[in-house]
């Protein structure tokens, strides 16, 4: 059994990036995208992680604790959701899906082990616990185990090497009666324990050793941690082998410079959980982009919102410079609909995209949501090139993405 997760509400600041059990970047434990039955229960991505309450009802497990001001059970019950449902938001950023789901299962009565740092496997896949730690702080451990057998990746990559299929989660808060939550600091909290439910460990333990997956940390100063630590890597990801992607993993030193510098406010962060100005405890949706990078790394999806516009190298309008990525890119398929020059979204670079193009020449591109992205060069090895770019002859008129195992 694995004990992650002691996050508390207090001073102090580490980050995310950092997997469950990895050896460099390969291996870790994920939730199976293949249905899967562990020891009578099915414990799997399949119909969506399923999570259930003590108590029963959101009535019974919202009076398991102390609050500041008592929340009514539907704003609890709003509460809860939204900490589940911050995971499965679109990447803001890359316009990248949540390749799993939750679903409420309060049919499955919850199998506690009565102690605060104790787990049962049976149950619903995540059961929401509450128990005393015997101490006053608002704070909560996430429990979880895995079984030795390797998980079909949710992009669909089978029996992925070194992975581990997790077994099931307890997420368990404190309710000492001198624990007073507000229905804020519930929510940000349970948000940073579902973070650990789906694989993604504290920061902290990439303060000695590395261990903080990243595309270019650079720790020399508080601005360059600040710049690289909050850039997205997820569409740097091989969705069918992670392991194999251009990144690398860092140490992230304690303090300032390091995870105690402005502006680094991760959601995974054991002690704060990120809450700052620029990531307030109001915010129903804390994951930045290190969390969501984390979960394209840990849970590949290969879907993705793109606001396509013509303007295919991204320079702000639609030129004869987006006409020459498309000849570049002619006959390539790309890897999400609507990336680099696909223009009309068939996943392959062809002839709809110049027309696409040539319809919306001259166009000002105004703050796009999500851009598209240059294809990556067919080398890469997860992009699925098929015929080498053609020459293609341009109209007439052509204007210029926890404790180790007992």
């Amino acid at each position: 059994m694995l004990i992650v997760g002691l996050a508390a509400l207090g001073a102090g600041t580490v980050n995310a990036g950092v997997l469950f059990e990895t050896d460099g970047l390969s291996g870790g434990w994920r939730w199976d995208a293949a249905p899967r039955e562990i020891n009578g229960n099915e414990r799997s991505l399949d119909g969506g992680l399923r999570y259930s309450l003590q108590g029963g009802s959101f009535a019974d497990y919202r009076d398991l604790f102390e609050w500041t001001s008592v929340p009514s059970v539907e704003s609890f019950q709003e509460a809860v959701e939204l900490a589940f449902a911050a995971w499965t938001t679109v990447d803001p950023t890359t316009g990248l899906h949540a390749a799993f789901s939750f679903a409420l299962d309060l049919e499955t009565p919850v199998a506690g082990s009565g102690s605060f740092l104790g787990l049962n496997l049976n149950g619903a896949e995540i059961d929401l616990l509450a128990e005393d730690s015997g101490e006053t702080r608002r704070h909560a451990v996430t429990n979880l185990n895995e079984i030795h057998q390797t998980v079909t990746l949710t992009s669909g990559t089978a029996n992925y090497a070194g992975t581990e299929a997790i077994a099931g989660v307890d997420v368990t808060l404190n309710n000492n009666s001198s624990a007073r939550y507000s229905l804020d600091l519930f929510r940000r909290l349970l948000a940073h324990e579902i973070g650990h439910a789906l694989g993604l460990h504290d920061v902290e333990q990439a303060a000695e050793e590395p261990l903080f997956i990243d595309d270019n940390l650079d720790v020399t100063s508080s601005d360059a941690i600040k710049e690289t630590i909050n850039n997205s890597w997820a569409l740097q990801v091989n969705p069918f082998d992670p392991a194999d992607s251009p990144l690398s993993l860092y140490v992230l030193p304690e303090g300032n410079p390091g995870n105690d510098s402005d502006g680094v406010n991760l959601l995974m962060e054991s002690k704060g959980l990120g809450i700052a100005g620029g990531n307030p405890v109001t915010n129903l949706v804390p994951l930045t982009n290190d969390e969501f990078s984390t979960r394209q790394f840990l849970y590949p999806s290969l879907e993705r919102d793109l606001a396509v516009t013509g303007d295919y190298n991204g320079n702000g309008i639609v030129d004869a410079a987006d006409y020459v990525v498309w000849r570049d890119t002619f006959g390539e398929t790309v890897l999400w609909k609507g990336d680099g020059a696909d223009g009309d979204q068939s996943g392959e670079i062809d002839l709809g995209d110049y027309e696409f193009w040539k319809q919306r020449f001259g166009e000002l591109i105004t703050a796009p949501s999500v851009t598209a992205t240059t294809v990556p060069e067919p080398a890469a090895g997860w992009l699925i090139a098929s015929a080498a770019a053609v020459a293609f002859a341009p109209p007439s008129r052509v204007a210029c993405l926890r404790r180790r195992p007992a």
